[in-house]
């Protein structure tokens, strides 16, 4: 029985110096609560894909920039997020480009804009000298899927996926 009791003792003190450290657990989980915040705004959940749409036209009309195309494309799954691609047909000037482009940039949600293509308009006018084709490519974060659990009163077959 003292040979039980030591062990016990033993188990108890692996379990106070755990519990010493708790503060200390919690100051991590809070610490990554408020990362996984932060990143959440970068790579915001689907729900809010309605009102990006609406920003990034909103910063093509605030550059001054005319919109032809606004068409949002094919989804890309991928392991953890999905890839939201939007066709962008634009006519303005090459400085309203650039800010628009430099807009997206400064957006809080992660967008980045490819596959630029830029032609001279074959009627130039003062506040359109340059039609433009991009792609705008967002990020939508996937929670991962609920566990399935097991229906209550049956067991899963042993060779039954988790």
């Amino acid at each position: 029985q003292e040979a039980r009791l030591a062990e016990l003792q033993k188990q108890i003190r692996a379990l106070e110096a755990t519990a010493n450290k708790l503060p200390e657990f919690q100051r991590e989980v809070q610490a990554l609560e408020a990362r996984l915040e932060t990143l959440k705004r970068i790579l915001p959940p689907e729900k809010e894909m309605p009102d990006l749409m609406r920003r990034v036209q909103y910063l093509a009309a605030q550059s001054s920039l005319n919109i032809k195309k606004f068409n949002p494309a094919a989804v890309s799954q991928k392991d953890f997020y999905v890839e939201v691609p939007i066709n962008l047909d634009v006519e303005g000037t090459y400085h309203n480009l650039g800010a628009f482009l430099d807009r997206v940039s400064r957006m809080s949600r992660l967008v980045n804009v490819g596959n630029v293509k830029i032609k001279a308009q074959s009627k130039p006018t003062i506040t359109s000298t340059i039609s433009a084709s991009a792609v705008a490519m967002t990020y939508v974060y996937k929670d991962a899927p609920p566990p399935v659990q097991a229906q209550k009163g049956k067991r899963p077959s042993p060779g039954a996926k988790r």
